[in-house]
């Protein structure tokens, strides 16, 4: 099974401190949710210039989770909102984002980690 997390980083940062761990997955848990609804409310009203701010808030946490995937989406997501005209590539781009956090929180939540 492909795993979407990889703690791996995380644990390097935090000399393998499991407060300091538990404390960033519940913050990943709860902060990116939102950022992710900002980002669709945002898309629907078609403030690309925002959605791109919004994506790089979410940076640092997916580095930290280990979401190489995430990573390139955000990448992405930062770059077609620059320009209106790729508006359609950006939703995609902001769904596969959502599905691939979902998978994340469920992994995270199933390690009984956080």
């Amino acid at each position: 099974m492909h795993r979407i997390t990889n703690l791996s980083y995380l644990k390097s940062i935090s000399d393998n401190d499991e407060n300091f761990m538990s404390d960033m997955i519940t913050t990943f848990l709860e902060q990116t949710p939102e950022l992710l609804a900002e980002m669709q409310q945002l898309a629907s009203q078609n403030n690309w210039p925002q959605i791109g701010r919004t994506a790089h808030r979410m940076k640092p946490s997916l580095t930290f989770m280990g979401m190489n995937d995430g990573q390139r989406l955000i990448k992405d997501i930062e770059q077609y909102s620059q320009s209106v005209s790729n508006a359609d590539q950006l939703l995609k781009l902001i769904n596969m984002l959502s599905r691939e956090c979902e998978m994340a929180f469920n992994e995270l939540r199933r390690k009984n980690i956080a």
